[in-house]
């Protein structure tokens, strides 16, 4: 949750990169001792991987901890 709570504030505060955002929110896993399935920015309409945020945009995210997988997403734009 860490992780999409980041994605938004770096959206909110102008990132459009979708790559910084991404290799921030691996961060904060790798930091935590998750280990990552995927990360992704994501158009919401298609789910189809953003290089460059433009309107919208949502983050999602599946990570280990231990054997427990946690999945979710998040609007960070629109």
């Amino acid at each position: 949750y860490r992780a999409l709570l980041k994605a938004r504030e770096l959206t909110q505060g102008g990132e459009t990169e979708a790559s910084a955002i991404r290799n921030a929110m691996m961060r904060i896993v790798e930091d935590a001792e998750g280990r990552i399935d995927y990360v992704a920015v994501v158009d919401p309409d298609s789910l189809t991987e953003l290089d460059t945020i433009g309107n919208s945009a949502h983050a999602a995210l599946a990570v280990y901890f231990g054997k427990t997988r946690l999945i979710d997403n998040m609007r960070i734009k629109g």
